[in-house]
């Protein structure tokens, strides 16, 4: 070891002078130079504090390199001598630490004092949150817990604590408040919304609800996740119902006018047409239908399009087919008269014979001519239900379900069962069954 190398240089030091050096000599000396040891680690702890002034520094530096100079020169008295006196110098400067660090703790405590300070009025502003405005108290049970501090360490650790959560904080209020800014563009949005010709009375309900919801954060909110999601929670429905306000004016732009038109084609062919009482009430349900589409009721992107095709198709059918039955109805006619100028021309005598024939040509028009008071009715059956005639189901015209049997015939409209197919059979309850 590097001490015993040293150890031998003394020992060889003496024997060059004349002295007797003994194992009990090396021993003693090897004291001498662990003691020094340890403290010169002592002494590399004060160099190394930030509390120590410069002439400290340099006299402790001094008295490592004195020792180390004459470490193999000096007899182990001296050494001793000189170890005491590093002792005292050392005693003496840390003392001076110990006085300079809780001077600058108490400084820092001061600082960090007036900080939290700052912090517990900030947390009382809006738009801090409940967890940040804890932390705060926390942090203050801290700094009574090291009232008149001798160590700069706990002092620090506070101030770096307290340092954070006021970055912290501002940047939550900060969020939250842009939060709040966005709902506020949201309410200016959904209040032109509310004036938008093509939504619903639904729709324009739902964004009166939500500006009074949005309403409620402009002026404080202590949780940044719940504001969060109640921002993204408005942005979705303001998004969603722009969309819809979209989607429902460029299909009313499509189809609009030609919705009106097939309308009031359809009414006429209903007062004019010849069409029996189920092809009535069906082309009348899918008019009305489309009208709904029109004021918007019951409304969906799409609907008015989707009941304009349908009334288009089964308009154009039921035409057909009226056009069909007028004009067999013109031909039987024509036919009629035809054969009534005939018998006109013919002799007196013949006028009971073609009295006859008149009335015959009378009796097969009305044979031929489709009645138009042929409108099943529901059959009464026991517990007061009625069941609908043959080749017929009951339709909820509300809810567009169908029924077999129902308690109060008034309230539903009979369909036939090709028409049942184009509604969804309804689920029994207590005044409509299969």
């Amino acid at each position: 070891m590097k001490l015993k190398r040293d150890v031998l240089g003394v020992v060889l030091a003496f024997m060059s002078t004349g002295l007797v050096a003994t194992g009990l000599n090396s021993d003693a000396y090897q004291t001498v130079y662990d003691t020094q040891a340890k403290q010169e680690q002592k002494v590399q702890q004060a160099l190394n504090s930030e509390f120590i002034t410069p002439p400290d520094k340099k006299e402790l530096q001094q008295t490592v390199t004195t020792f180390a100079k004459v470490k193999t020169s000096e007899n182990r008295s001296k050494l001793q001598e000189k170890i005491k006196q590093q002792e005292k110098l050392l005693h003496k400067v840390h003392l001076k630490l110990i006085k300079k660090e809780a001077k600058v703790a108490a400084q820092e405590y001061d600082t960090v004092t007036a900080d939290l300070a700052d912090l517990k009025e900030k947390s009382q502003e809006p738009f801090i949150t409940d967890d940040d405005e804890k932390r705060v108290a926390v942090l203050t049970d801290e700094l009574t817990e090291i009232s008149s501090p001798q160590k700069v360490e706990p002092v620090r650790t506070l101030a770096t604590k307290t340092e954070k959560l006021a970055a912290e904080m501002k940047e939550n209020q900060a969020v939250m408040l842009d939060f709040v800014a966005n709902l506020k563009e949201d309410n200016k949005t959904a209040k032109t919304l509310q004036n938008h010709k093509f939504l619903t009375k639904t729709d324009k309900t739902e964004l009166a609800t939500l500006q009074k919801e949005n309403e409620k954060y402009f002026k404080d909110a202590n949780d940044l996740h719940v504001l969060k999601s109640h921002r993204d929670n408005s942005q979705n429905i303001v998004t969603t119902l722009q969309s819809r306000a979209t989607a429902t004016e460029q299909d009313f732009k499509e189809n609009e006018k030609i919705a009106r038109e097939l309308i009031k084609a359809t009414n006429e062919l209903l007062a004019k047409g010849d069409l029996n009482s189920d092809e009535k009430t069906e082309l009348n349900q899918i008019r009305t239908a489309l009208s709904d589409s029109l004021s918007l009721k019951n409304y969906r992107p799409g609907d008015l399009s989707n009941s304009y095709t349908t009334l288009k198709t089964n308009y154009d059918s039921s035409f057909k087919v009226s056009n069909e039955r007028q004009a067999k109805a013109k031909q039987l006619a024509a036919e009629a008269a035809a054969r009534k100028k005939a018998a006109e021309l013919k002799a007196v005598k013949e006028a009971q014979e073609k009295a006859e024939r008149q009335k015959e040509a009378q009796a097969q028009t009305v044979v031929n001519t489709p009645s138009n008071n042929d409108t099943p009715t529901a059959i009464p059956t026991s517990g007061g239900w009625h069941q609908a005639p043959s080749g017929y189901k009951f339709l909820k015209v509300e809810s567009g379900k169908t029924y077999g049997q129902v308690k109060n015939p008034d309230n539903f409209s009979l369909i036939t069962v090709a028409q049942a197919a184009n509604y969804t059979p309804g689920h029994g309850n207590g005044s409509a069954k299969q």
